[in-house]
């Protein structure tokens, strides 16, 4: 075993780190790595502490700022807004349309919640003239139910709005036949589906 000062740091190590050897100062730097990997053993200090009394500092963090989370997830806001923006367009150059929501329910199962499925509903101008709402959860239903409900006769400009809303109450998987077989989704007619699952309910 050889004995080798580094600074403070005393090593002990096989007699092949000998210092003796041509490319000592490689050698000497070897050691070193492996002491700090631990793979030397009885590496020690060879240094008085300078204020021996002083208890060694915690590692004391600064506490996280309390911040509340926000209200509705960002990615989902974000999301149904952009689909808004983009129906919206869409209207602009169909004139007419039909909007088919798999999962239309909020995600949230809160009613102010900024969901897809009530944007695309209060959006203007409301040229969208048919609508076929389905969700499989019983609460999502009765939240898509009130929104309907909730729907004015008349636009913003005093117009009479002429549409209708269907609520299917189901897997989509499977309704989706039932709304393409009895609904008048023709190739002329403009229509845009929505599938956005909230895990991976589409088959």
């Amino acid at each position: 075993m050889k004995k080798v000062r580094f600074g403070f740091l005393v090593l002990d190590f096989p007699q092949r780190f000998s210092s003796e050897e041509p490319n000592r100062q490689q050698t000497l730097d070897s050691a070193l790595v492996l002491a700090l990997m631990e793979e030397v053993p009885n590496a020690t200090l060879d240094h008085p502490r300078l204020f021996p009394n002083l208890e060694p500092l915690k590692d004391v963090r600064p506490l996280e700022p309390l911040i509340s989370p926000p209200e509705f997830p960002v990615w989902t806001d974000n999301k149904a807004r952009f689909i808004t923006r983009y129906l919206r367009y869409f209207v602009f150059i169909t004139k007419h349309g039909t909007y088919i929501d798999g999962f239309a329910g909020p995600q949230d199962e809160s009613e102010d919640g900024p969901w897809a499925a009530k944007l695309v509903m209060e959006s203007e101008p409301r040229w969208m003239r048919h609508f076929h709402l389905c969700d499989e959860n019983r609460t999502q239903v009765k939240l898509l139910k009130a929104l309907k409900a909730a729907q004015p006769e008349r636009d913003s400009e005093g117009r009479r709005i002429s549409r209708d809303i269907t609520i299917y109450h189901g897997d989509f998987n499977i309704v989706v036949d039932q709304i393409l077989a009895n609904s008048q989704i023709t190739e002329s007619e403009a229509t845009f589906c929505l599938l956005d699952q909230r895990t991976f309910e589409c088959e």
